[in-house]
């Protein structure tokens, strides 16, 4: 999967985005989502449009790195569609003032395993036709209130770390 060095996110009406040079993990850019004030405000990434490694089957893991500006621990969340349109939702906290990376592991996604309840309804997914995954913010209290941003850098698939 590549970098967004070079590609976006996709959004609707509920997110503002924009790359950003000056609060980067890795390389020349990062995206930040300015998260609106909606029931779901949500920003996505999908093949092939924003990625082109659909089987994610010899993976161990889908990481990103995202930067939480806020002074408090923030969720998000993260919604998995297979081509299939199963679904996975997790729940990742964000410690405040810094870098957080993400990582899912791909045998869960597969197995439909240590997926958040009260999220959505989570499936196993078919991880050789992976489609799309989403990033949101709930204006209900596992969320920080809307409306909000996070920034964005490093999507990859890869190796578990410690």
């Amino acid at each position: 999967m590549n970098d967004l060095e070079w590609l976006t996110f996709g959004g609707g009406a509920s997110v503002t985005l924009s790359k950003t040079a000056t609060t980067i993990r890795e390389q020349n850019t990062a995206i930040q989502v300015q998260y609106g004030l909606y029931n779901v405000s949500q920003a996505w990434i999908e093949a092939p449009a924003h990625f082109k490694l659909r089987d994610w089957s010899g993976q161990e893991a889908f990481k990103v790195d995202i930067y939480n500006p806020n002074g408090a621990i923030m969720n998000v969340g993260l919604k998995f569609t297979d081509a299939n349109l199963k679904t996975y939702y997790r729940r990742a906290a964000l410690q405040p003032g810094r870098w957080n990376t993400v990582q899912i592991p791909v045998a869960d996604l597969a197995a439909g395993a240590n997926a958040t309840a009260g999220e959505g309804v989570s499936s196993a997914l078919s991880v050789g036709s992976m489609q799309r995954v989403d990033f949101y913010q709930r204006n209900n209290s596992n969320y920080l209130a809307l409306p909000n941003y996070l920034y964005f850098d490093n999507v990859r698939l890869g190796v578990m770390e410690p």
